[in-house]
Formats: structure tokens, C-alpha cells, sequence
């Protein structure tokens, strides 16, 4: 039995004539497990006591474990969907809620719209103004001419 470390953590193992090339990594990949963990079940594939039968119980053992994490994982990707599907009717609930509100705001004026009404206004405001001097000028006037006429008029 010989076990060769090479390159990026992989070894080669050769038991029984038979010579296989292992990543560590993706042996830590597949199997869910760490490099370290990895580099153990190696070196129980390279003792020379470990039987082939109690290699089998370990990748047994390991992919229940991976199992019962994938179950897991698979209940967590349930509750994902689930709540994306709320995400989903909100995300709808707000898009109506925002097609309202564009479709009021048509109906809302414009800075340009307040300030053209603003301008009518202010002229409005000064040609009645103007209007109310004249008449009030007048008005007083013709009332300081009458109070003259009675006063030398009337004795």
C-alpha cells in the first residue's frame, strides 16, 4: 500500500494492484465534509487493518449524515420558497399600490402648473387693486366736492 501527496492536497492510493487518484477537496465536496475529515477517511482507506467492510460502515455512517443534512436543507429550501412566495404578493400588493398612485397623480399639479396659477393670481390681485384706488379715489372726491357744495351753498 502507498499513499503519494502531490499537488493541490491529492493523493494517490494503490491497494491490491488497484491505483486511484483522490482530490481532497472534492472529496471534502462530496461527501460534506471538511479537508481534515477528508485526509482521515484517506488515512483509514490507507491503514492496512481498515477492511473493506468497515470502509463501507464509514461512507454508510457519512451518507446518512449527508442525508439527513440534505433533508434539512431541503425543508430550509421549503421555507425559502414559501417565503418568497409572500415576497412575490407584496411585491404584487405594491405594484397596485403604485399604478394607483401614478394614475392620482395625473391629476396633481406641476411646480410649472402652481407658479402659472401664481403669476394669474398676483395679476389679478394688482388690476383689482388698481381698480379700488381708482374708485376709492374718485368716490372721496366727489364726496369732498359735495361737503364743499353744501358747506357754501347751503346758509
Amino acid at each position: 500500500m502507498q499513499r503519494l501527496y502531490g499537488l493541490y492536497d491529492s493523493c494517490v492510493i494503490t491497494r491490491n494492484h488497484t491505483t486511484a487518484k483522490f482530490d481532497l477537496f472534492d472529496i471534502a465536496q462530496s461527501f460534506g465534509l471538511t479537508r481534515h475529515s477528508a485526509r482521515i477517511i484517506i488515512n483509514l482507506m490507507d491503514a492496512a487493518n481498515t477492511s473493506t467492510e468497515d470502509l463501507l460502515r464509514i461512507l454508510l455512517v457519512r451518507t446518512a449524515v449527508m442525508q439527513a443534512n440534505n433533508e434539512a436543507i431541503l425543508g430550509e429550501l421549503k421555507a425559502l420558497r414559501e417565503g418568497q412566495t409572500v415576497l412575490q404578493e407584496a411585491v404584487a400588493a405594491l405594484q397596485i399600490d403604485v399604478a394607483g398612485i401614478k394614475g392620482t397623480m395625473a391629476h396633481f399639479a406641476t411646480q410649472a402648473d402652481v407658479e402659472k396659477v401664481r403669476t394669474e393670481l398676483y395679476k389679478a390681485m394688482e388690476a383689482q387693486t388698481w381698480r379700488l384706488l381708482v374708485w376709492m379715489t374718485a368716490v372721496c372726491s366727489g364726496l369732498t366736492a359735495a361737503v364743499y357744495y353744501i358747506a357754501r351753498n347751503v346758509h
